[in-house]
């Protein structure tokens, strides 16, 4: 425990300094290592060959900057990764799998890490501010629904899967994020419909972030493993701790740019 709360602390100052101080240069190629490490974790998860390491990361990679640069045609169909999330989450509850081919998890790491990179860098060139929301929004969901849960969690939500997470628990985590949200957004200089979108954007990231939550967890029971990595130590690999973020904020930068909040 001591371990896991030390490397959280770390972990904290380590990001937000980052966020505030890196230069443009800086905060990509922060950016890129982020997407590189995570794409050898979910390559291990996948169980590619070692030999083959080296080709898929490059894939990986490239992936990223052909996203970054032509993201305003190809993000309306990233939310494709959810109904098919969604679709295998059921399966996997209902025991109508049990195994996911090597091919299948390679498509969806590069629809959820390339994304992920190109979005980081999206908003940081509108306004490194909303990294900073979006942080503590699906933060606040993620503690709001352990709390929660703990607390007065009685209907469970994916028993087979995720037996501790509650339908309680979800409901506590969105209504955290979307306290967040409200005190956050006020700062940010929004007309009230602006304001009132994007609140809204929130309760629906604090959902989401469960699903991809479960949906990494669903993965690493596949793979046989317990943490995705241990370059965190106390806490596992990037994926462990990204599970919640990655995916969504593709779906966050999209519903914010249709709002006519961000500019791509």
């Amino acid at each position: 425990m001591k371990e896991r709360i030390i490397t959280g602390v770390v972990l904290v100052v380590v990001v937000f300094s980052f966020l505030l101080y890196a230069s443009e240069y800086l905060f990509g190629v922060g950016v890129f290592l982020v997407a590189l490490l995570s794409a050898h974790e979910w390559l291990r998860l996948a169980k590619v060959d070692q030999d083959a390491m080296v080709k898929y990361l490059i894939v990986f990679v490239v992936a990223a900057f052909v996203v970054a640069e032509f993201f305003t045609y190809l993000q309306y169909i990233f939310p494709i990764f959810w109904l098919y999330a969604i679709f295998r989450l059921s399966q996997y509850e209902r025991e109508k799998i049990n195994a996911i081919s090597s091919t299948e998890m390679l498509v969806l790491g590069l629809f959820t890490i390339a994304p992920f990179a190109a979005c980081l860098y999206i908003l940081h060139s509108n306004n490194v501010a909303w990294i900073f929301m979006f942080i503590l929004v699906v933060a606040a969901a993620d503690s709001g629904a352990y709390f929660t849960g703990k607390a007065i969690g009685k209907r469970k939500m994916l028993p087979r899967l995720s037996p501790n997470k509650t339908i309680e628990g979800l409901l506590g985590g969105m209504a955290c994020a979307v306290v967040v949200a409200v005190i956050f957004l006020l700062y940010m200089g929004l007309t009230p419909l602006e304001y009132l979108y994007m609140v809204l954007i929130s309760a629906l990231i604090a959902v989401l972030s469960v699903v991809g939550d479960v949906f990494e967890s669903m993965m690493k029971r596949i793979a046989g493993v317990k943490d995705s990595g241990n370059i965190l130590p106390g806490h596992g690999g990037l994926l462990d701790r990204l599970d919640g973020y990655m995916p969504t904020l593709p779906v966050f930068v999209l519903l914010g740019y249709l709002a006519g909040v961000f500019v791509l």
